[in-house]
């Protein structure tokens, strides 16, 4: 932590390597919210200097801190250090903030513990800032894990949408510095491991922005096999060796899910769907079970139904 002495309830850390097209939407989005400033502060971690951005950066006091070419874990690892909110909202160079998000934030703060926060998106900027916010937020405790998996599986994506206890990030500080990717799912698992209350808000509160230029969106064929191959399933991978540390069955579980799905992904880019099916088979066995046990008999047949249907929807979805 940066300064214990200044603790405040919010952090916004938006971070940019080399992308500088959008970063001051971003900033000004972070800059222009509904909570007072003196309830939030702004660090932006980038790795490039240029002067327009730089100069809005020290206009409105934002807390500028300049890296070299690092990579994703230690992006969050000096999030963690040198932010002193009591949670950390996530702002991607490329997204935007609807100007009530952190008052909705820290709201919400006010009555619960909140470890693990995520809202909902929108791919149209102009549906920001739109309708009254829907008080109903889903709590879901360590109680409820099991119950609710599904609503926390979905809810692993998009870290412009993720808010999260900056002890947690400092908990696992030393242990992500070789981490190159999916901070999303990441956050989830730590939060999963360390048992917080979980918080899903429908409430649209971020633009995701779509554009050619997204880690998580490849039109090149090529490429995508190779981010598949080279980024996404080794930083999955690496993810579930630090949880598999803990004694956490469901965050396992939900990794090894999203690895079966990254795993599938690449099957279907490189055109060799064969094994879909008996590998599908093989995973509904291993770790699907684990989560019908409790089930009624109907929901049971139901689930092992749209779940073996999932491998032509991933077909359709991917190839689309």
């Amino acid at each position: 932590m940066a300064n214990n002495s200044k603790s405040i309830p919010i952090s916004v850390v938006v971070t940019a390597y080399n992308r500088k097209d959008f970063l001051l939407d971003a900033l000004n989005s972070a800059v222009n919210q509904t909570l007072s400033r003196d309830m939030y502060e702004i660090v932006c971690i980038k790795n490039f200097s240029e002067e327009n951005i730089d100069s809005y950066i020290s206009k409105n006091k934002i807390i500028s801190i300049k890296t070299g070419n690092c990579n994703l874990g230690e992006y969050l690892k000096i999030a963690a250090e040198k932010s002193n909110g009591q949670v950390i909202a996530f702002l991607d160079d490329d997204d935007v903030f609807d100007s009530r998000k952190l008052s909705r934030v820290y709201e919400l703060m006010k009555s619960n513990d909140i470890g693990y926060y995520h809202n909902g998106m929108t791919r149209e900027e102009k549906d920001l800032n739109k309708g009254d916010i829907k008080k109903k937020v889903l709590k879901i405790s360590p109680s409820g894990y099991n119950k609710n998996y599904n609503v926390l599986h979905s809810s692993a994506f998009c870290m412009s949408a993720i808010v999260i206890k900056r002890g947690l990030l400092e908990k696992y500080s030393n242990d992500i510095t070789n981490l190159r990717g999916n901070p999303d799912c990441f956050s989830l698992s730590i939060s999963l491991v360390n048992n917080v209350n979980i918080l899903i808000d429908n409430n649209k509160l971020t633009f995701y922005r779509v554009h050619a230029n997204n880690t998580s969106k490849q039109n090149d064929l090529n490429k995508a096999i190779e981010s598949e191959i080279g980024l996404n399933i080794p930083s999955l991978k690496f993810i579930r060796e630090i949880i598999a540390k803990s004694n956490s069955n469901l965050a396992l579980l939900f990794l090894d899910t999203v690895i079966f799905q990254a795993q599938t992904r690449l099957d279907i880019l490189k055109g060799d769907k064969s094994g879909l099916t008996r590998d599908t088979w093989k995973f509904f066995k291993e770790y699907r079970l684990k989560l019908l046990r409790n089930k009624p008999f109907l929901r049971r047949v139901m689930l092992i139904l749209v779940f073996f249907v999932y491998k032509n929807y991933a077909i359709k979805r991917f190839l689309s």
